[in-house]
């Protein structure tokens, strides 16, 4: 991804490292799935604002048209475990998904 921040402060102890693809809290280096890392990526680019489900899905998925919402709550729920208890990934009923502190 040329000319995009290597690093991405989430908060204090979260970074997502957009080169590998990988997150990093308190120094730690955990490893995320495609699918993760563009939906993680693509709420920090959205951090505080409403990213549609279908927005997540095309960005997530590259255009996929057999995703389902069911299958992005999975990873949406695998992402909140990895995340730090500051950092939140809330559910706007039939709107979509934000990222708030």
């Amino acid at each position: 991804m040329v000319g995009i921040a290597e690093n991405l402060k989430l908060n204090d102890r979260l970074h997502l490292d957009v080169q590998y693809e990988t997150l990093i809290k308190d120094g730690i280096i955990l490893s995320l799935s495609k699918i993760e890392f563009r939906i993680l990526y693509c709420l920090t680019m959205n951090r505080n604002r409403i990213v549609s489900f279908d927005k997540l899905i095309d960005f997530a998925w590259k255009w996929s048209s057999t995703v389902t919402r069911r299958e992005l709550y999975v990873y949406i729920t695998r992402l909140r475990k990895k995340l730090d208890d500051n950092l939140k990934i809330i559910c706007v009923r039939n709107r979509g998904y934000m990222m708030t502190e």
